[in-house]
């Protein structure tokens, strides 16, 4: 792998970026912490779990299984080669253009609404994101992702957790810090 990756899926347009999630974006860190977690719903019908008397287990939303039999591939942004996975990836303005370039500029970053669903479906998911950021040697900039879910995306599980680990007025600490550092 190269020194960055993303998680693509080329038939949606989507990709998941695990830096969002506050995880390693590097190689040691594919598949490795809750963006893996995300990837499973995404691609994963769950509609079939349900409990003794048929009622579905989990609510993880819309977004949950909406990658269910697609091709999803990691990419690399030194590594991957133009046009690869049979998908036209070059340009003429940049014909060694690759998909986790092409996903960067041209498809949407779905990660803070699989923040969201992860959170919403498991509240414990939400408030461990919460804890692990506030413990965290840069909790501001940590806070900022998860802000940025509750506040562009809507997640009340996490809006929670963020006011129980980093206190009542999380808000204006988020808006503080959204200021020094914007996603």
């Amino acid at each position: 792998m190269g020194q960055y990756f993303k998680i693509v899926n080329p038939a949606k347009k989507q990709f998941i970026d695990a830096s969002r999630f506050n995880e390693n974006v590097k190689s040691s860190g594919v598949l490795y912490g809750y963006h893996a977690t995300a990837v499973a719903f995404l691609v994963c019908n769950i509609d079939q779990v349900r409990d003794g008397w048929g009622h579905p287990i989990y609510d993880f939303g819309e977004l949950a299984g909406s990658w269910c039999g697609d091709s999803v591939f990691i990419v690399s942004d030194d590594h991957g080669k133009a046009d690869e996975f049979s998908v036209k990836t070059s340009t003429d303005q940049n014909p060694d253009r690759n998909l986790y370039w092409m996903a960067k500029e041209e498809f949407e970053d779905i990660s803070y609404k699989a923040i969201a669903m992860l959170c919403n479906g498991r509240e414990d998911i939400a408030e461990e994101m919460a804890q692990r950021a506030a413990a965290s040697v840069s909790p501001d900039t940590e806070l900022v992702d998860l802000g940025n879910v509750v506040f562009y995306v809507g997640c009340e599980p996490l809006e929670r957790a963020l006011a129980k680990e980093y206190g009542a007025e999380w808000a204006s600490r988020y808006k503080k810090a959204w200021l020094k550092h914007p996603a």
